[in-house]
């Protein structure tokens, strides 16, 4: 199946990711993998995005929903990031990995545009920028949602412990829910104990 094999080369990946690594594949297929008036597709096409890596899919899907949204991931207003969310609210809730995955791509995102696209210093970020980010993702207008993708924003500003770990710190302490910094504080957690062995 040529499909399977693209996706299983990156190919399909790439598409979905908005094509940064390869403008020009990006140009010539995004009508064939990326859809306006269908804007879960090809994640939720199992004839191309194995089941397996679904979540993968839906994870870097996010510019995609922003441009089916009709807003601008360069620079969202409130109203593009709620518009955008709202793709992933038709993912059952029964769907949780995916629907996870697809909020969780927010805050990934999210930490990029606090910083207007530039990550290499995310230490120098401040208080502002940071509840930017938790803001845009209360727009999940969900608990889960929202919680989905705190935790991921957290998990790009940790970054697998390469970046100062005090920004992820920071991040979840200026959180007001306290759901919402629980969880970003197990989560971040979790991310030490998976990738720092030194007790």
């Amino acid at each position: 199946n040529v499909e399977y094999a693209e996706c299983t080369s990156g190919t399909v990946m790439e598409m979905v990711g908005g094509g940064f690594h390869d403008p020009q594949t990006w140009k010539a297929q995004r009508q064939r993998y990326l859809k306006i008036d269908e804007p879960l597709f090809p994640c939720n096409n199992s004839s191309i995005i194995p089941p397996e890596v679904s979540g993968r899919c839906y994870y870097y899907l996010t510019p995609h929903l922003f441009e089916a949204a009709g807003g601008d991931i360069g620079r969202p207003t409130p109203q593009d990031v709620s518009a955008a969310f709202r793709f992933c609210g038709l993912l059952a809730e029964t769907d949780r990995i995916n629907r996870d995955a697809c909020y969780g791509g927010f805050g990934k995102e999210f930490v990029g545009l606090a910083q207007n696209r530039d990550i290499r210093r995310v230490e120098d970020m401040n208080d502002q920028q940071l509840k930017q980010i938790y803001e845009w993702c209360l727009l999940a207008g969900n608990r889960n949602g929202t919680a989905a993708c705190v935790i991921h924003a957290m998990n790009s500003l940790y970054w697998g412990g390469e970046n100062d770990r005090s920004v992820a710190i920071r991040f979840c302490s200026l959180i007001d829910d306290n759901f919402h910094q629980n969880s970003c504080f197990i989560g971040l957690m979790n991310a030490v104990k998976f990738y720092i062995s030194d007790p």
